[in-house]
């Protein structure tokens, strides 16, 4: 079956959002980019699921969810660590 305009559409957005948030996995950006990663692949997931699959990009909307989600964890780590500070926990 052929797709209709509206689907077309949506997979269009789905792309560009995952896109971008795949650059923001890889580009470190004092963790922002983490965070913007973490809900754009839980956005595009939404999207994606209420298609029922028919929009593709599941697997990377989990890349941008695991690894943003590793980045905003992370990065606070590295950043008090770089600057001498102790986690008491």
């Amino acid at each position: 079956m052929k797709p209709t305009d509206a689907q077309l559409a949506r997979q269009v957005r789905v792309s560009k959002m995952l896109g971008l948030g795949f650059i923001l996995t890889i580009v470190p950006m004092v963790g922002l980019g983490s965070l913007a990663a973490l809900f754009i692949g839980l956005k595009a997931k939404s999207i994606i699921q209420e298609s029922r699959n028919e929009i593709a990009g599941i697997r990377m909307a989990w890349w941008c969810i695991i690894a943003g989600a590793v980045g905003v964890i992370v990065f606070p780590l590295l950043f008090l660590w770089a600057f001498g500070a102790t986690i008491h926990l």
